[in-house]
């Protein structure tokens, strides 16, 4: 049987940083409400860390009375999401991108 998988839809595109979808099991019709991806490939328990999914609300910076695009604008803004990491709220760092 084969199984044909379509990236990711963008979920926000701003400052040059782009934030994807991601889905429950790779089901494109069962989206995460609070998991996003930095590529277009997203899925849970991915090799490479840009593949791998986050939940915006451990990321520095996240405000619950904000919506979740309000929150990824502020957490650019502020350079908590960049296009090389992501910092968190414990203090750890996500590297993604790098230069090989």
């Amino acid at each position: 049987m084969y199984i044909s998988y379509e990236p990711s839809p963008v979920f926000l595109a701003y400052g040059g940083i782009f934030i994807y979808y991601a889905y429950k099991n790779d089901d494109q019709n069962r989206p995460h409400q609070y998991s996003f991806g930095m590529d277009a490939w997203v899925t849970e328990g991915a090799e490479e860390p840009e593949k791998e999914m986050f939940d915006i609300r451990d990321v520095e910076g996240y405000d619950s009375s904000k919506s979740i695009e309000q929150n990824f604008r502020n957490m650019i803004d502020a350079g908590t999401i960049n296009k090389e990491r992501i910092l968190f709220n414990d203090g750890k760092e996500w590297f993604y991108n790098e230069e090989e």
